[in-house]
């Protein structure tokens, strides 16, 4: 039965463990053979044609793709960049550009104007008594602008100082203009200011031996024909006027426009009519404003009349010793120049 040529444990390796069909026989046929999954093993995972890990799979074709889209992203980054880059630069040639225009336009185009560049101040008084009488401004621009030239006539005019001046004085001009009107003739304004330093100014003379010495001869002949003007002979009365002296009245006010110094020729006057008799009194001819300016000052005489001095009374001076005194005062003090 079980023992026999047939029984399946009798020469088992018929059976079981013959070459043939033995299921242990070379196991490898079955599964450690040429054909099993995991003889040669690299064969179906490691090996170089579908291997999961291998360079030509994922680790290959993945990574040439990967490659790629990095190498595309990459190059449209590079791209924008480059783009970026030339929009920034063209921004940044076109702000150059502008203010360059901006800057060529303030200094070359539009109507420019200096509103203080010709301001010149007139001034009187004297030193230390100076003060601002006018300005001229002569304004260059475009003179057959009507409406320029009437921006022009409303400029109005300040100043740093204005009276009490003296020579050496710094003063600073300052235009007032309408700027509302000057944006609306698209006037570019340069200058709305001006320094001026003060020279012009006339100086007193500080005493009588100040006086130059030809002053008096300067004088005299306008104060000769003032008193030939004053008395002219007639049938019945003639005159005699006889020079006696000059005198300088130096004013006692350091800052008095009214009271100036003075010089006054003395003349003696003589009348005598038919019958022979005569009288005599003193006159004074004045000339104001006596300074270092005197050779080139109008000469005309700012009063002439008779002499008269006060000694508790107003008394006609009858003397030539009495002059002084008539042009003493509580205003000035009298010295003779000659």
């Amino acid at each position: 039965g079980f023992g026999g040529t047939n029984d399946p444990m009798q020469n088992g390796q018929g059976s079981f463990n013959g070459s043939a069909n033995d299921f242990t026989q070379n196991t490898q046929a079955g599964f450690s053979g040429t054909n099993d999954p995991m003889q040669n093993g690299q064969r179906s995972f490691n090996g170089s044609s579908n291997d999961f890990n291998a360079q030509g799979g994922f680790n290959a074709g993945e990574q040439g793709g990967f490659n790629a889209y990095n190498q595309q992203y990459n190059s449209n980054m590079n791209n924008g960049s480059k783009r970026g880059k030339l929009i920034i630069t063209v921004i940044v040639a076109i702000a150059v550009l502008f203010g360059a225009y901006k800057g060529y336009d303030y200094f070359f185009g539009g109507n420019k104007i200096d509103l203080a560049n010709n301001i010149v101040i007139k001034v009187a008084g004297e030193h230390g008594n100076g003060y601002i009488t006018g300005v001229t401004n002569n304004v260059n621009y475009d003179k057959s602008n009507t409406e320029i030239s009437t921006f022009v006539s409303s400029l109005r005019y300040t100043y740093s100082k204005s009276a009490a001046l003296s020579n050496g004085d710094k003063v600073t001009v300052t235009v007032i203009y309408d700027q509302t009107r000057a944006k609306a003739l698209k006037l570019k304004v340069t200058g709305v200011s001006k320094t001026i330093v003060i020279k012009s100014l006339p100086q007193r003379f500080a005493s009588v031996n100040e006086v130059p010495k030809d002053l008096a001869g300067l004088y005299k002949p306008y104060a000769d024909q003032k008193i030939r003007t004053m008395f002219i002979n007639s049938s019945s009365i003639t005159y005699q006027y006889d020079y006696d002296s000059v005198w300088f009245q130096k004013s006692k006010l350091n800052n008095s426009t009214t009271y100036t110094d003075r010089v006054i020729f003395a003349y003696k006057i003589t009348a005598k009519n038919t019958s022979g008799q005569t009288a005599s009194a003193y006159y004074g001819v004045q000339f104001s404003n006596i300074n270092s300016r005197y050779k080139t000052a109008v000469k005309t005489s700012s009063a002439a009349g008779r002499l008269y001095f006060t000694s508790g009374t107003r008394t006609a001076v009858t003397d030539s010793s009495q002059i002084q005194q008539a042009f003493t005062n509580s205003t000035y003090d009298a010295s003779k120049i000659e």
